[in-house]
């Protein structure tokens, strides 16, 4: 009996024991993240949730100081793990206090979809020591995403309420009025913007460049061609901004019938200066502004060097879509046009007969211009921190010989991540592509189009010039001529898209007429274009 009754007894007090031993893990893991002792404090929480998976308080708050002591470590990527474990629990103490956390390390780590995961149900209410300011802008990102302009409006109305100067709200907010068709207000917060800029005296000229260029595309998306002419021509002629805006300068000399001015703008884009960068649209439109001043030569030069550039790009790019391109491919093409721009900054290339030394199998002058898109350009931003992560993990815990199950852990966040992020990529990449190869087909029809009527013309020409010579020769009076009818039918066959690559899609489409000077009736009317949607 006095036997059984010890056994009960000494039962009851390791129960106790192992239950105070518990709590004092967590204690300890706890007291060492507020000592700042982040990689101690990390081992010792994730050892107690590891063993103790109860659904409780204590196992919530051992996960939530996890991933804050991750956080607080920088590897944001880790900390985000424990922390949606507590959001998607029940704890009461907990779960805002890891929402809002994860708001900020998907700030960190640009991952959208972490974002969503965070604000899905969270409301400015619930917000402690984040400011609403920052929320406000969170939410009004992932609505202009998901294409909900007037909510993100009213979410960045709310953040400027408070500091009006916030560019990255303001520049959204305009973003956001271009896509609902309003250019007059986002012509106003385009010019607060530049106003801030000039007010502090601001050294980031990317920042007023492209600032500068979203100015004048408002204006162009106004009509108001002239304006968008005269801010185009305020960008300084070097840089990515001036770049993008000549082929935008040339369409807005088009539309105001200033075609002269129009080719010459379009000439920049042709130089060796530009040859590594994909510009088809340039070539497609000059072929057609020439064949409409009648310069048939130069029109067809125009389109042999886009057969030349671009059709064979086609059965590229067609290659590469047609078989399945894992993560890993997607990510080397990257890599490859990153090393060769990164040549091309230090000037190692400005004897135009030293090629670039490049080893990516979709061309270097299509992924340069790919890399421009905000889409492709934050998953593979996230892949690299994602790798960074991993390496100053390893360091961190890397004299830590014991903890061989915390190390597992860590290693089995990366490699998923990497893996989501390398498809991530590849997807992005593939659908980018997609569109590429859409748009190199649609200009390589049109401009068989504009073939045919050049050469359809001469015929014509031709024709007129021998029924000519042999009334001639044979004496028979001018005003006695057969005169071949030189009137032709508005074509309307030319439709094309206006694409802004810094946007993040496009806005307009437009339409050309398809007639020309040398067709043109008796009033003498020329090449037309017109806006369409």
């Amino acid at each position: 009996m006095n036997r059984l009754l010890i056994l009960i007894v000494n039962l009851g007090l390791t129960a106790f024991i192992s239950q105070a031993s518990a709590e004092t893990e967590v204690e300890l893991g706890t007291r060492l993240y507020h000592e700042r002792k982040w990689a101690e404090a990390a081992q010792v929480l994730h050892q107690f949730a590891e063993t103790h998976p109860e659904q409780n308080e204590d196992y919530f708050a051992a996960e939530y100081y996890l991933g804050l002591s991750l956080f607080d470590l920088k590897l944001y990527v880790a900390g985000s793990n424990p922390m949606i474990k507590v959001v998607r629990s029940t704890s009461k103490k907990y779960r805002k206090e890891a929402l809002e956390k994860l708001i900020s390390m998907s700030g960190h780590l640009k991952n959208q979809k972490l974002l969503e995961f965070a604000i899905s149900d969270l409301r400015v209410g619930d917000l402690k020591t984040m400011s609403n300011d920052v929320f406000e802008f969170k939410m009004a990102e992932l609505y202009y995403d998901n294409a909900q302009y007037d909510q993100a409006i009213n979410y960045l109305k709310q953040a400027l309420q408070r500091a009006p100067d916030q560019e990255a709200e303001l520049n959204l907010l305009a973003l956001s009025y271009l896509k609902k068709n309003n250019t007059s207000l986002a012509i106003e917060v385009y010019l607060q913007l530049l106003y801030i800029y000039n007010k502090r005296n601001e050294s980031d000229d990317l920042k007023v460049d492209f600032t500068t260029l979203n100015l004048a595309r408002a204006y162009f998306q106004q009509k108001e061609y002239s304006k968008a002419v005269e801010i185009y021509n305020r960008l300084p002629k070097k840089g990515e901004a001036y770049r993008q805006s000549l082929k935008e300068l040339a369409w807005s000399y088009l539309f105001m019938g200033q075609m002269a001015k129009a080719i010459g703008v379009l000439e920049t884009t042709h130089t060796p200066y530009y040859e590594n960068y994909f510009e088809p649209e340039s070539l497609f439109l000059r072929a057609i502004l020439l064949n409409g001043m009648c310069q048939f030569e130069e029109a067809e030069a125009a389109i042999q060097v886009f057969d030349e550039s671009y059709v064979s790009l086609i059965n590229i790019l067609h290659t590469w879509s047609a078989r399945r391109v894992d993560g890993k491919e997607s990510i080397s093409e990257i890599e490859f046009t990153l090393e060769a721009l990164k040549d091309e900054r230090h000037g190692q290339f400005k004897d135009k007969k030293q090629k670039i030394s490049y080893g990516g199998h979709i061309p270097f002058k299509v992924t340069r211009t790919l890399l421009l898109d905000y889409r492709l350009a934050n998953s593979y931003e996230t892949f690299l921190q994602i790798k960074s992560e991993r390496i100053s993990a390893l360091k961190i815990f890397s004299h830590e010989e014991k903890q061989i199950s915390f190390k597992a852990f860590l290693e089995s966040i990366y490699v998923v991540q990497l893996n989501d992020f390398e498809n991530q990529v590849a997807v992005t990449l593939s659908n980018l592509l997609m569109k590429v190869q859409k748009d190199l087909n649609f200009y390589k029809d049109q401009l068989a189009f504009v073939s045919y009527e050049i050469t359809e013309t001469r015929k014509k020409e031709l024709k007129q010039k021998v029924i000519d010579t042999n009334l001639e020769s044979l004496g028979v009076a001018s005003e006695n001529k057969v005169v071949i009818s030189k009137k032709k039918k508005k074509s309307g066959y030319q439709v094309w898209a206006f694409d802004s690559e810094f946007w993040k899609d496009e806005l307009n489409t437009y339409e050309y007429s398809g007639k020309n000077k040398c067709t043109a009736d008796e009033t003498g009317a020329g090449a037309g274009v017109k806006s369409g949607k």
